[in-house]
């Protein structure tokens, strides 16, 4: 009986867990990370969570607006735009742009202090 009981309370902790985490962010943090990360740095959590859904849009490109930038090419295979599925690294302070191979658009990462400047703007 109290083996039965320790597996459905390790079953529904796991559960829980996985409800309260954007699973997303398992491919590339740990749930151990993840867990540290919750607790002892709420604001990187946070920030991580909103990064995934706000941190990279597309635009069409326009030779002359992006004459002079940094622009690399990036194969995109899926639909699911996030900068962990594209494995991209938020920069601290510079915007990074990728031109979508097979199609006339502009992928854009923004930066960890655009992005600040966004979740300030909306407290």
């Amino acid at each position: 009986m109290k083996f039965f009981l320790i597996v459905l309370l390790s079953i529904i902790s796991v559960t829980t867990f996985s409800q309260e985490i954007d699973l997303r962010l398992l491919s590339r943090y740990s749930q151990e990370d993840l867990i540290e990360m919750r607790n002892n740095n709420i604001e990187e959590y946070e920030f991580l969570i909103y990064a995934l859904d706000h941190s990279i849009y597309t635009t069409k490109i326009s030779d002359e607006k992006y004459d002079g930038l940094d622009i690399k090419l990036i194969d995109i295979t899926n639909k699911d735009l996030n900068f962990i599925a594209l494995d991209i690294q938020i920069l601290d302070a510079t915007n990074q742009y990728y031109k979508i191979v097979g199609d006339n658009k502009l992928l854009v990462v923004k930066s960890r202090y655009v992005l600040n400047q966004e979740i300030k703007q909306k407290k």
